[in-house]
């Protein structure tokens, strides 16, 4: 490309991308595990697919295929899945005990969330009531004042 004179543009190599002025690897695993039918490892530049124990890859570097062998060698292959199928029940059960610890700690929290608005309701309802009863006693107060004030005035006039 031709760049106006004292200015300048960049292009990024495969696998990289950039505004220009500088670029940055491309994570192509992000995207749809990178076409790897098994497992992506994302390179400088590039990216890699691999397969999982019993599996290899297939001459187009994506696709895996079961791996059949012998008698004499099936029993590491048989080991390596069980190892991987024990490491995923593993993972599941983890997964499963923090799900139920976090249930367990939301209901707490959602039966003292309750308990919480069961005590302000009662609050405000005390205060609505003492509120009442301040009401009552300050006419009552005031009444009381009254008939001082008008025995007072009364006292006064027959005094003079």
């Amino acid at each position: 490309q031709n760049a106006p004179a004292g200015s300048h543009s960049c292009t990024c190599n495969e696998g990289y991308e950039g505004d220009g002025n500088t670029c940055a690897n491309i994570d192509e695993c992000a995207t749809n595990n990178g076409g790897c039918a098994h497992i992506c490892t994302d390179t400088d530049g590039s990216f890699e697919c691999s397969c999982r124990a019993g599996y290899a890859l297939d001459d187009d570097n994506a696709s895996c295929s079961t791996i059949y062998i012998g008698a004499e060698q099936s029993l590491p292959a048989a080991e390596a899945a069980a190892a991987e199928a024990a490491d995923t029940v593993t993972t599941f059960f983890s997964t499963r005990s923090a799900y139920e610890v976090a249930s367990h700690d939301l209901d707490v929290a959602i039966t003292q969330l309750e308990d919480a608005t069961t005590a302000h309701a009662e609050a405000q309802a005390k205060t609505f009531a003492l509120t009442k009863e301040y009401e009552q006693a300050t006419a009552y107060e005031a009444t009381m004042k009254k008939a001082f004030d008008d025995a007072t005035a009364r006292a006064n006039a027959n005094d003079a």
